[in-house]
C-alpha cells in the first residue's frame, strides 16, 4: 500500500511569488524612473525654481496701499490716524503720514508694515534715528516722495522739454491741442519758440505748429499737434512733445519809407536761386 504524497509545489510557487514580485517591483522601478530617472529631475528643479521666482516676485512687488487690519489696529494702539494712499496728499501731508508710519514701526508691538515700508524704513534706519534734526527729517522726506508718482524732466536750457498734461488722441491726418498746464514769463528781448521732437517727427509723423509765445504772454502753454498719418496717435499724461526754445530777437522802430535799397537779388523768389 503506498502513502499518498502531496506534490511538492512549494519550490515551484516560491518561484512564482518571487518572480510576481520581482515584476512587480520591476513595474514601480519603472514608474518611478520615468519620474525622476534619467535626468528628469532636472525638469523638476526647473519647475520648482520658476515657481519660486514666481512666488518672490509676487510677495516682493511694491505696494504703496497696505493692509487696513494690520495699520487700523497699529494706529488705534497708537491714537494715529493713517491714510490708505500717499499719492493723494501732498508733500506735508506726506511727511506727516511718514512720521506716524515711523511712530508704528519703532513703538507698535503688533504692527506689520507692508514690504514696501519695511524696505524703506530699513535702508534709512542710520538717519532715520540720527540725533541729528536735519539728518532725520530729510530721511522721512525721502520716504516720503517714494510715492510720487509724477516723472520729473531734467534737460538743461535752451532745450527744454513739454510734457502734456492729460491723456489726448490727435486723429489721422487730424490736429489737437495738447495742455501742459504751464505758464512762464519769458525774459524782455526774448520769445519762446516751441519745436517739434526728431523722434516724433520722423517715426509717427507728428509735427508742431503755431510755436511761437510772446514774452509779455501769462496765459497757460498749449502745444497744437499735426498728425500727418493715417492712424490715430495717441498721448499719455507726461510725454514729452515737444521743445521750448528760448530766441533772443532784435524789435527795431518801424519807420515807413518811399523806397528800399537796390539788390542784386532783387524780387527773385519761389525758386530763382535754385532747388
Amino acid at each position: 500500500m503506498r502513502k499518498h504524497r502531496p506534490p511538492q509545489s512549494t519550490p515551484s510557487g516560491s518561484s512564482s511569488t518571487s518572480s510576481a514580485t520581482s515584476v512587480s517591483f520591476k513595474k514601480d522601478g519603472s514608474g518611478f524612473e520615468r519620474l525622476f530617472g534619467r535626468g528628469k529631475y532636472k525638469l523638476w528643479a526647473l519647475a520648482a525654481i520658476i515657481l519660486l521666482a514666481l512666488w518672490s516676485m509676487f510677495t516682493g512687488s511694491i505696494t504703496l496701499k497696505w493692509s487696513g487690519v494690520d495699520l487700523k489696529s497699529s494706529s488705534n494702539e497708537l491714537n494715529l490716524s493713517i491714510h490708505g494712499d500717499l499719492d493723494v496728499l501732498d508733500v506735508d501731508e506726506r511727511e506727516k503720514v511718514v512720521r506716524q508710519m515711523w511712530n508704528v514701526y519703532k513703538h507698535s508691538k503688533i504692527a506689520r508694515l507692508p514690504r514696501f515700508w519695511r524696505d524703506a524704513f530699513g535702508a534709512a534706519y542710520q538717519d532715520l534715528t540720527s540725533e541729528v534734526s536735519s539728518v532725520r527729517d530729510t530721511a522721512l522726506l525721502e520716504i516720503a516722495k517714494m510715492s510720487i508718482r509724477s516723472r520729473m524732466l531734467y534737460e538743461p536750457p535752451p532745450l527744454q522739454s513739454n510734457a502734456s498734461a492729460a491723456d489726448t488722441k490727435v486723429p489721422a491726418r487730424g490736429k489737437a491741442m495738447i495742455p501742459t498746464d504751464l505758464s512762464i514769463a519769458i525774459p524782455e528781448g526774448t520769445y519762446a519758440r516751441i519745436a517739434p521732437r526728431s523722434g516724433l517727427t520722423w517715426k509717427s509723423s507728428i509735427d508742431v505748429g503755431a510755436g511761437v509765445i510772446d514774452a509779455d504772454y501769462r496765459g497757460p502753454v498749449g502745444v497744437i499737434l499735426f498728425n500727418h498719418s493715417d492712424v490715430d496717435f495717441e498721448v499719455k499724461i507726461g510725454d514729452r512733445i515737444a521743445q521750448l526754445i528760448i530766441e533772443k530777437i532784435m524789435t527795431p522802430e518801424v519807420a515807413e519809407v518811399d523806397d528800399l535799397d537796390s539788390t542784386v537779388r532783387g524780387f527773385g523768389g519761389f525758386g530763382s536761386t535754385g532747388i
